[in-house]
């Protein structure tokens, strides 16, 4: 059966219906019963959204991109329900190394299909909507391919005191992995860090925010990392503690078997009380349940 998402804005008087894997007949019953709506899907607002206003953000952009720090932005859009708590203003870049197949923005794969805009211009268009949103989502594309630039975004934005969520076709640990002190700054940065590639064979049941099951919603990254690092410290421990303690065992039953008369070397195991005696007083040794000595 088809999953449908209802989302209800009451103080907007406005529903939007997620319906993506609904079939035609579904979608027909839906516009029967409700009205015609406006077509948005879960990463593609309406794509006529501010066109002209875009325009001229690109085109004042232009004047200072030699003087400030920039980012390739594919667009600005805002009253999102779908990339994010609440109400979302998205800065959409462009450029995109990992390209999953079935992706529903392929447009944005190209750099060359956006434009290199002043990260202070885009900041100051996110100020006078701040009434309007609750927070900031940044997509694309994938932002961590502008490493330094989305580093500087993120810091203006977080000066201002905007919730951050931050969508990327890499995996937290992949992210980790990196050894970027850029990376790691971005991460501490972002409230909401949705990862992960998109798979079209993992689209059923998603969840909310998510575009195929796989993702997952991690809240304040850095946070999770110093978690994962403290898990790792302590595999590599236990791991340390077991090699040492199979080479004690080894050690110690050469030892206890060259004391039964048997030879350390030998390699056929036979049945006999010594061999038996050895491997007992060996285990107990290791649990520390007894004590005792060889003659």
């Amino acid at each position: 059966m088809a999953e449908i998402v209802f989302i209800l804005e009451p103080d907007a008087r406005r529903c939007i219906i997620e319906s993506s894997q609904a079939d035609v007949k579904t979608a027909e019953e839906l516009n029967k019963d409700l009205g015609q709506g406006s077509v948005v899907n879960c990463v593609r607002p309406k794509l006529e959204i501010e066109v002209k206003h875009h325009s001229q953000i690109f085109a004042a952009a232009q004047a200072e991109v030699s003087q400030n720090a920039q980012i390739y932005l594919y667009r600005i859009y805002h009253h999102s329900t779908v990339d994010g708590l609440g109400r979302r203003s998205v800065i959409q870049v462009a450029g995109c190394s990992i390209r999953c197949p079935g992706c529903y923005i392929p447009e944005t794969y190209e750099r060359k299909n956006g434009q290199l805009v002043s990260i202070a211009k885009i900041v100051d268009e996110i100020k006078k909507r701040s009434g309007e949103h609750d927070g900031i989502t940044i997509l694309g594309g994938e932002p961590f391919d502008q490493t330094s630039s989305l580093e500087v975004l993120v810091e203006k934005l977080k000066e201002q005191g905007f919730q951050l969520t931050i969508y990327t076709g890499f995996t937290l640990e992949s992210l980790l992995a990196r050894n970027s002190e850029s990376v790691n700054r971005i991460l501490a940065k972002t409230d909401l860090l949705i990862d992960g590639a998109f798979d079209r064979t993992l689209t059923k049941n998603a969840g909310e925010y998510r575009g195929s099951s796989n993702q997952r919603l991690i809240f304040y990254p850095m946070r999770e990392a110093e978690k994962m690092n403290g898990e790792k410290q302590k595999r590599l421990i236990l791991k340390r503690r077991e090699k040492n303690l199979r080479r004690s065992f080894s050690n110690f039953s050469k030892f206890v078997l060259m004391k039964a008369g048997r030879r350390p070397y030998a390699r056929k195991i036979v049945r006999s009380s010594r061999m038996e005696l050895a491997r007992t007083v060996t285990k107990a040794w290791l649990r520390n349940t007894v004590s005792f000595e060889l003659e």
